[in-house]
């Protein structure tokens, strides 16, 4: 019962992790890939009509800009989750190896 606390820790822990790791992997990157096609069109477009009325052409003017959205909570964040998703790599790969090991 001593390690109760500890066990109760690591377990949120690991579903905050699962959380936040399954969140940003599925809405939050299709939603820039989406976003980048957008952009994408409109920078094609805005190509078009240019060559149609002769205007000088420069690459500048037509690749995408990224803008820079973070600060510091969500740059903690995102370092917490990076720390996160290590530490659960690690003990994923030396439990399947211990389980491998028992098996043979």
């Amino acid at each position: 019962m001593k390690n109760k606390p500890l066990l109760i820790t690591i377990i949120f822990l690991f579903g905050l992790f699962l959380v936040l790791y399954f969140g940003q992997a599925t809405g939050y990157y299709e939603y820039k890939t989406n976003r980048k096609t957008v952009l994408t069109k409109e920078s094609i477009e805005r190509f078009e009509q240019d060559i149609k009325e002769g205007k000088e052409i420069h690459y500048e003017d037509y690749k995408l800009k990224e803008k820079k959205n973070s600060n510091k909570l969500s740059n903690g964040i995102l370092s917490i989750s990076h720390y996160l998703e290590e530490q659960i790599n690690k003990i994923i790969v030396f439990t399947f190896k211990s389980l491998a090991k028992a098996l043979e």
